[in-house]
C-alpha cells in the first residue's frame, strides 16, 4: 500500500466523520455522545437517514483498513484472537 492509499484513507474516514457530524449538528435531537456517555447511542434511538448509515461503514471500513495496514499482523491477529476468546469463551478457537 502507497502513502496515497494511506491518505485516501484518511480523506475516507474524514469525509465520513463530518457527515456523521453533520447529521448530528442539524438532525439529531442529542449531541454527539462522548467517551463516557452512558445514555442510549442516538443512532441506536431512532431512525437515521440512509446517507448516515453508508457513512458509518464506509467510516468503520476505512478505519479497519487503516489500522490493519498500518499496524503489525501478529498485533491484527491477536486482536481478532482476544476478541474472539472473550466473546465466545466455550468454544474452540482455531
Amino acid at each position: 500500500m502507497s502513502v496515497s492509499d494511506i491518505t485516501s484513507l484518511v480523506s475516507i474516514i474524514t469525509a465520513a466523520a463530518s457527515q456523521i457530524e453533520s447529521f448530528y449538528k442539524d438532525q439529531s435531537p442529542k449531541p454527539v455522545p462522548t467517551l463516557d456517555d452512558t445514555d442510549p447511542h442516538p443512532l441506536d434511538v431512532g431512525i437515521c437517514p440512509l446517507e448516515v448509515k453508508h457513512s458509518v461503514q464506509m467510516l468503520e471500513g476505512a478505519c479497519a483498513q487503516l489500522c490493519t495496514t498500518l499496524s503489525r499482523p501478529n498485533h491484527t491477529i491477536l486482536n481478532v484472537r482476544d476478541y474472539l476468546y472473550a466473546n465466545f469463551p466455550h468454544q474452540t478457537l482455531v
